[in-house]
């Protein structure tokens, strides 16, 4: 009998840790699922605009930019990496294309770096904002290499697309995607040839045709040599009126009486160009372009003093709100 008993406690304790062992699975289960939701909520949360982290030297965003980085260097692997990390944050896809560059100092890798929203999945137009991440190699007013930091040209433009890119995360369903791409190799390695420029642009203009990816491209945005104050911005082509027409229209609505940093005049087709990375999509039939460029350049362009001092925080923040208002209202 005593034997008997011994069995039978042992089935009872058994049976108490069986039922232990399941309550316990079940509560962690549901602790995971908790912790999960709650990560999952906060990713849905859309960013707030935080122009503070791009409108001066230190700003959390624009700092880690503020450096000489042109192909091929340490420092330009570096911010491409920054970048990827950042758009990792915010969920975006990443497509990274890889090329070899036949420059006049030899082969050089670049990349092209693209990120679409997480909603890009449902649709397939594109509005691209975009900008040119290295740097010149070499500033007009130096003989030395590798010294030349580019705040303006284009630092504050990449800083820029970052933080729309964060505070347009989530924020609505649309019948198109954003897309960031920040393309490699813009600047001249000496003198500026059909050859000697537009590494980046060309190499993805070409990737993009071969792929059938340029209809889908619904509005094709390039910021570029902004961040100095009083920047003077027309439209440079009738195609695009319409949406320049807001840019006026916002401008006006957000910003005091007085300077204005764009100017609309009235054109007959698109008769002023300025070469940069839209070229290569434009000479493949894309007429969808904001070039987002001051007229006349700002006094700065390509010399040294294209630094975090050269940086207008007010010129950069306005600028941000009102492309914010006008991206986020985009139909």
């Amino acid at each position: 009998m005593k034997k008997q008993s011994t069995t039978i406690g042992r089935k009872k304790d058994k049976q108490k840790m069986t039922r232990l062992v399941t309550s316990l699975s079940i509560l962690a289960v549901s602790c995971l699922f908790t912790i999960i939701l709650s990560k999952s909520n906060e990713q849905l949360q859309p960013y707030k605009l935080d122009v503070s982290r791009i409108n001066t030297k230190e700003g959390d965003t624009l700092k880690p930019l503020l450096v000489p980085r042109p192909p091929g260097s340490p420092a330009h692997a570096k911010v491409q990496e920054q970048l990827r990390a950042w758009y990792r944050e915010i969920g975006w896809q990443e497509e990274i294309y890889r090329f070899t560059a036949q420059t006049p100092k030899g082969p050089i890798e670049m990349a092209n770096l693209v990120f679409t929203e997480p909603h890009g999945v449902n649709v397939t137009e594109r509005v691209i904002l975009s900008a040119h991440y290295e740097s010149k190699l070499k500033a007009l007013d130096s003989k030395q290499e590798g010294i030349f930091v580019g705040a303006t040209d284009s630092a504050v433009p990449c800083a820029m697309i970052v933080e729309l890119s964060r505070a347009l995360t989530g924020t609505s369903e649309r019948s198109f995607a954003f897309q960031a791409v920040f393309f490699d190799g813009e600047e001249a390695f000496e003198n500026w040839t059909n050859t000697d420029s537009l590494y980046g642009s060309r190499h993805l203009a070409d990737v993009w045709e071969k792929e059938n990816k340029l209809k889908n491209i619904r509005l094709f945005i390039l910021f570029d040599l902004l961040g100095a104050a009083r920047p003077r911005i027309p439209n440079y082509a009738q195609s695009t009126d319409r949406y320049f027409k807001q840019l006026v229209e916002i401008e006006a609505k957000h910003r005091a009486k007085g300077f204005s940093f764009f100017h609309y005049i009235d054109r007959v087709g698109d008769n002023v160009f300025i070469a940069d990375d839209h070229l290569p999509f434009h000479q493949r039939g894309l007429r969808n372009i904001l070039h987002i460029i001051p007229s006349p350049f700002p006094t700065v362009w390509h010399r040294l003093a294209d630094n975090g001092d050269a940086i207008d925080p007010q010129t950069v923040t306005d600028l941000t709100e009102i492309f914010y208002e006008f991206l986020k209202n985009l139909k």
